[in-house]
């Protein structure tokens, strides 16, 4: 808690600015091989575990990257450092046998050195497809335990605040909620993050009263809190308190610290829900300026012009967007009957085609009907 995404400086103790998560042993998941890992698979390595100078530094140069045909004689070397040569004096690849290359679980198309280093090849296909699943399939709560910082570093309570956050965030339950609220109570913890994560919960639960209470108890603790000042702008506009919603985007502009894109754009769908169409396209310009790379702010901007019949303004709009973010269907879609008012048909026609193969029901039917009108008028 207190630390954000850049914060952490050369030097610095690891455990005094991240925490790790990992399933419990015990729960299936000890030979888990995803493509983020090299670090973690490492550290459950004999090598690392009983040497006291082993780091990614001993095998790799982080400035320069070995060309492949010197990799298998560089890391041979490394390993020779420590060990004598055994069974395989002949071998020239040490990882082919002790760190082999094998498909990652999280993303099955990908085949990548495996840090673990073992005593023996596992005997199975390491290559072999793997099936890929929905990342909702995974339980991620199950058996979580933290994993870094150790014990000694971290107190029992605030071990427990950081571990029913991390089930709450992966998957908001009424357990994991009411069970963080009672940690809190217990934990002297004075700093705002908890309160934020517990008011997210709260308010994906629809606790909505609960929810604002903690926003606003973040926003106590940091009056700076600029992601707290939003998120309670939304749970506002989600309860129709328009008024209450914009002066907490506003307050999160004047703020900014990098979410004033995001500010714009909500206070920009507040003032269309309040029928200030003028005042919500300066907004969505706005923020459109403070993040030429958020494909949102140019839909809001491109449907408001479209109700107005500023077709070729609104359809460029909607090219932008796709430009940015080619898979956002509701551009596509809104594009495809930007064309056809502007007497486009043939342009519109494979935008129209995207939306029914790809798109969600409410996308799709809209979609089937124009392209039935448009076959119907050809006949």
């Amino acid at each position: 808690f207190g630390r954000s995404f850049y914060s952490y400086r050369p030097g610095e103790p690891l455990s005094d600015y991240i925490v790790h998560f990992d399933y419990e042993e015990g729960t299936g998941h000890e030979d888990d091989f995803l493509i983020v890992s090299a670090a973690y698979r490492l550290r459950k390595s004999a090598c690392f575990q009983q040497s006291s100078k082993m780091t990614c530094t001993t095998c790799h140069d982080p400035h320069e990257s070995l060309p492949p045909s010197e990799r298998a004689a560089h890391y041979r070397q490394v390993c020779l450092g420590c060990h004598e040569v055994e069974s395989h004096f002949q071998s020239a690849d040490c990882t082919e046998c002790h760190m082999p290359a094998r498909r990652t679980k999280d993303v099955v198309r990908v085949v990548m050195t495996d840090h673990f280093i073992q005593r023996s090849k596992p005997d199975r296909d390491l290559l072999a497809p793997l099936k890929e699943e929905a990342d909702e399939s995974t339980d991620r709560e199950a058996g979580s335990t933290v994993y870094f910082p150790s014990a000694g570093e971290l107190s029992g309570s605030l071990r427990d605040v950081y571990r029913t956050i991390g089930h709450g965030k992966e998957t908001p339950n009424a357990q994991a909620a009411s069970k963080l609220e009672s940690e809190l109570r217990e934990a002297a913890v004075d700093k705002p993050e908890p309160y934020f994560e517990l008011a997210e919960m709260q308010h994906k639960l629809g606790r909505h009263a609960d929810a604002e209470k903690n926003y606003l108890r973040a926003i106590e603790i940091d009056p700076q809190n600029i992601q707290a000042y939003n998120n309670l702008g939304n749970l506002f506009a989600d309860l129709e308190r328009l008024d209450d919603a914009i002066d907490l985007y506003k307050k999160t502009i004047e703020l900014d610290g990098g979410y004033s894109a995001d500010s714009y754009n909500n206070l920009g769908l507040a003032y269309i829900g309040m029928q200030r169409q003028q005042e919500a396209e300066q907004v969505f310009r706005d923020a459109a300026k403070a993040n030429p790379f958020f494909a949102d702010a140019r839909l809001n901007l491109g449907t408001l012009l479209f109700q107005r019949k500023e077709y070729a303004a609104a359809a460029r709009e909607f090219q932008e967007a796709l430009a940015i973010d080619p898979g956002v269907l509701k551009a596509r879609n809104n594009l495809a009957f930007a064309m056809l008012a502007l007497g486009r048909t043939a342009e519109a026609i494979p935008y129209l085609q995207e939306v029914v193969r790809d798109g969600d029901e409410s996308l799709r039917e809209a979609a089937e009907k124009a392209l039935e009108l448009i076959h119907s008028s050809v006949r």
